[in-house]
């Protein structure tokens, strides 16, 4: 997709990778032998993050008018803390992050997603987010479900 390589950086897109990953992992066929690549094999995070820059209410605020994806990468990122904060990681950091991604990028699948619901349980301090999830329980909400469904989605109309 030429949107998402014309405005997304490096950060942004290993972020965006390893969470469609967490989502959709790749997984060896029934028999085995047989590999099912995942979501990050079919480059779903691009279309993950055009739908996300692209749902982005121009009236809506962020910090210099940085993309919804990266603020929403950052937002990943402070729900990776917040689990190691608690001390719930699960698993200890055997995945290995994309080049330039976060913290969130760094957990194994099962503690992103673990980030993700955390995020989604508000399990965070709201006014010490970015823009435009600053003090935005709502919008922390809908994006943290959003992300998931539009990595189903993506996946399985490919």
């Amino acid at each position: 997709m030429v949107y998402m390589a014309a405005i997304s950086d490096r950060y942004t897109c290993a972020t965006f990778q390893a969470l469609v990953d967490a989502v959709i992992p790749p997984t060896l066929g029934l028999c085995q032998a047989e590999y099912v690549p995942g979501a990050m094999n079919w480059c779903i995070h691009e279309f993950v993050i055009m739908e996300v820059d692209l749902s982005q209410d121009p009236h809506v605020a962020t910090q210099a008018n940085v993309p919804f994806s990266r603020t929403t990468a950052v937002l990943l990122d402070i729900g990776a803390a917040r689990l190691l904060r608690i001390r719930q990681s699960i698993h200890p950091a055997l995945y290995q992050p994309s080049t330039g991604g976060g913290l969130f990028s760094s957990l194994s699948r099962n503690d992103r997603l673990r980030a993700v619901e955390l995020l989604n349980r508000l399990d965070v301090c709201l006014r010490c987010l970015p823009l435009p999830y600053r003090n935005n329980p709502a919008l922390i909400q809908t994006m943290m479900n959003s992300l998931q469904q539009l990595t189903l989605f993506g996946f399985y109309s490919e």
